[in-house]
């Protein structure tokens, strides 16, 4: 979901150059994209017009694919805010000291996560209890580590950095929920500069609720000043 978040944002900046991913609003993921016997699978990214909110610029994305037989479908939908700058953050959320989580991060991917090398962006996980969990964590190579004929030079989210979220999300669900859980939609995204810090960010996840089927949770994204980069607002996953 991290690069289908940054994929609805190249297509409304697509349709509007210029102007700046301020957030990324109501982002549901309807069906992934199935990748089988390392064989490509084509998608389109479509943006609507554009309808002017508060002195920003509201675009409707979409992404679409195939099924067999020819049928399409939306694989993820969104509203894409566009903006002339980035607005200063400021914290939302009020955190605990969590209790240290015994594992580093050889143990985490080897026997908790599935991800593969060039996914594994938890550095240290600072601490895991009953409503938070908070980490030290990479942020992205350039678009050419990962893509043969990539968009652009620079990311205008950080994919690395908000899957590695994502990633404690699953982490909080193992160690709180005995079960893993995958995402399904964000409410809102907020990006406060530019560009993340290369020398990685500080992840704090709050969760708001949790059961059996369902968690969700609110996210900063901090640099080595505590001052946020970015923030999510109701990250959803089914565990």
């Amino acid at each position: 979901m991290a690069l289908i978040l940054e994929w609805l944002g190249e297509a409304a900046l697509h349709r509007h150059p210029g102007l700046v991913i301020a957030g990324v609003d109501e982002l549901r993921l309807f069906k992934g994209v199935v990748l089988r016997d390392h064989t490509a699978v084509p998608v389109s990214l479509r943006a609507g017009k554009g309808e002017r909110r508060d002195g920003s610029l509201v675009v409707p994305v979409e992404m679409r694919g195939m099924l067999g037989g020819g049928k399409e479908i939306v694989h993820a939908r969104a509203l894409v805010t566009l903006a002339d700058r980035h607005v200063e953050g400021s914290r939302t959320l009020s955190e605990s000291v969590p209790a240290p989580l015994r594992a580093d991060q050889e143990a985490i991917y080897e026997s908790i996560l599935f991800h593969g090398p060039a996914m594994q962006a938890i550095e240290r996980v600072e601490g895991c209890d009953d409503r938070m969990i908070a980490a030290r964590v990479a942020t992205s190579p350039a678009p050419s580590a990962w893509a043969v004929r990539p968009l652009r030079r620079e990311w205008l989210t950080d994919p690395l950095a908000i899957d590695a979220a994502f990633q404690l999300m699953i982490l909080w669900c193992r160690q709180r929920l005995n079960s893993n859980s995958l995402p399904t939609a964000v409410g809102s995204y907020r990006q406060f500069r530019r560009r993340f810090p290369s020398e990685g960010v500080r992840v704090v996840l709050v969760v708001r609720h949790s059961d059996e089927r369902r968690a969700v949770a609110d996210i900063e994204f901090l640099d080595d000043d505590g001052v946020p980069v970015a923030r999510i607002d109701g990250y959803e996953c089914v565990v």
